[in-house]
């Protein structure tokens, strides 16, 4: 028995050896921050050169920033084949495949999203001092969860 779990062992190791990453042609975009996948879109957010979108694996990257601010693209999130992208100018998304981009940002104009989660329809939306906020229909709207979590420090008693 010890003799084959060796052997079942041995052939995993070489069978992961193999797994290699490759390097794709780009894109040349400086810091990427996130990826996401709509269909057969790959998509990467950037700081200060928008969204990137490539259509076959990595090989070529078209910049598919139309309607987005000029701050950095912080995060990427997807609900169905609407994407969506947090900025320091709050939330914008895209239904055609990142061709053009709306602000979605009711209740939360102005304000600094740092993440992004997904739970079926709905998304929430992590800020930046502002708390997370949360919406089921679309980015129509947007419903504050919980305020701004405070930091609490140890005070050292030297």
């Amino acid at each position: 028995m010890r003799t084959l779990l060796c052997i079942c062992c041995l052939v995993m190791l070489h069978h992961n050896s193999n797994a290699q990453w490759i390097q794709t042609t780009g894109p040349e975009c400086g810091f990427a921050y996130d990826f996401e996948t709509v269909g057969q879109y790959i998509f990467v957010s950037s700081e200060g050169n928008g969204v990137f979108r490539s259509s076959n694996g990595g090989n070529t990257w078209t910049n598919v920033s139309i309607g987005l601010p000029k701050s950095s693209i912080q995060n990427l999130a997807v609900i169905g084949t609407t994407i969506f992208a947090g900025t320091i100018d709050g939330v914008y998304k895209s239904d055609n495949n990142g061709i053009n981009w709306i602000p979605a940002n009711s209740g939360i104009s102005g304000i600094s999203i740092i993440s992004f989660a997904t739970d079926g329809a709905d998304l929430y939306a992590g800020s930046e001092g502002y708390g997370i906020f949360v919406t089921d229909d679309n980015g129509i709207t947007w419903t504050q969860k919980i305020m701004a979590l405070v930091t609490l420090h140890k005070r050292n008693r030297d």
